[in-house]
């Protein structure tokens, strides 16, 4: 959201340090994170040391659903699309005669299932 320009330093920012850091590890400059931890993410980039980013990781973190939420959402899209394909699927099995425009639309919506 281009609205929120501290949202779009912060990212900038962040992608900045994680690149720089990855680079230097790369080097043998400074050592690989131990662990795929928040905590172990916050101690690579140096992120204690800069209250501004610390912010920004908090309220990006906060805006983040939970994972139940987000598996519930999925399922939930998923079975839409499902649905969707499957009414599709079902009406052209009658009309499978050129031109194959039915067809194409049950395509998209099973490709759409999977994005």
């Amino acid at each position: 959201d281009f609205n929120q320009p501290l949202l779009i330093w912060g990212w900038v920012k962040f992608l900045g340090l994680l690149v720089t850091h990855a680079c230097a590890c790369a080097d043998g400059v400074s050592p690989f994170p131990a662990e795929g931890s928040e905590e172990e993410l916050k101690r690579f980039l140096r992120l204690r040391s800069d209250s501004l980013l610390l912010a920004w990781f908090r309220d990006v973190r906060n805006r983040l659903p939970k994972p139940e939420v987000a598996v519930l959402n999925m399922k939930q899209r998923w079975e839409k699309h499902w649905e969707q394909w499957a009414r599709e699927a079902q009406e052209i099995r009658s009309q499978f005669q050129p031109p194959f425009s039915k067809l194409l639309s049950a395509c998209k919506s099973w490709r759409r299932i999977f994005q």
